[in-house]
């Protein structure tokens, strides 16, 4: 038995939850779903959402906002090039904190994130990335400033890259550059002292690849 006509808020409602569950593996919340169909008002979302799920396209578990079950497919895998103008999905990047960090022993591959960030996809590198929040002024020569939103790529670092690493219990952000005997980690401010560590002193977390700055 085939379902009701859909029209095109609706359409485009269902069109979006299902491209992020295929695409991101999970369902997209409320506020994004309003961003990225210029919805202003979340109670609309809810009842394009409740419309979806009376007419048999959408299941939704009330106890959890964002547990949402396509019913039946409306489309291919890809936005049609009709929304994909108007489209543009965030994406919840994990949010790095050393508590959250030490229990999976500076590991991301082990870490388990307890609060997330969303971001535009045509920011992201290739690779999984992850977000830390600049604590101090130690980079501000090369434009990095406190409260800075850092996307850290959990890849090698080499010379010259910016990194995130764990130093004496404390994460940090400094310029990589890695000699014969030591590692050097150099702040740019003058105002602080460069690190000097053994390897066995140094705990890589990732590279620095974009910083956000909210105004």
């Amino acid at each position: 038995m085939s379902l009701p006509e859909l029209n095109a808020k609706q359409t485009a409602v269902l069109d979006f939850v299902q491209y992020q569950i295929e695409h991101q593996g999970y369902p997209p919340s409320v506020r994004e779903i309003g961003s990225a169909l210029g919805i202003s008002s979340s109670s609309t979302v809810h009842g394009y959402l409740r419309q979806l799920e009376s007419l048999g396209y959408l299941h939704r578990d009330p106890a959890k906002p964002r547990a949402m079950v396509i019913a039946q497919k409306h489309m291919s895998a890809e936005i049609p090039s009709s929304q994909s103008q108007n489209l543009s999905p965030e994406f919840n990047m994990p949010l790095i904190d050393y508590e959250s960090l030490l229990k999976a022993d500076f590991d991301l591959g082990l870490f388990v994130p307890t609060n997330f960030c969303s971001f535009w996809e045509d920011i992201l590198p290739a690779t999984q990335a992850y977000v830390f929040i600049m604590p101090d002024d130690s980079m501000i020569k090369i434009g990095i400033f406190p409260g800075d939103y850092l996307l850290i790529d959990p890849k090698a670092p080499t010379n010259g890259d910016i990194v995130l690493a764990c130093v004496q219990n404390a994460l940090t952000v400094k310029t990589y550059f890695k000699g014969i005997r030591q590692i050097r980690l150099q702040p740019e401010n003058d105002w602080y002292e460069p690190l000097y560590l053994t390897e066995s002193d140094y705990q890589h977390i990732g590279k620095v690849c974009a910083n956000i700055r909210r105004f």
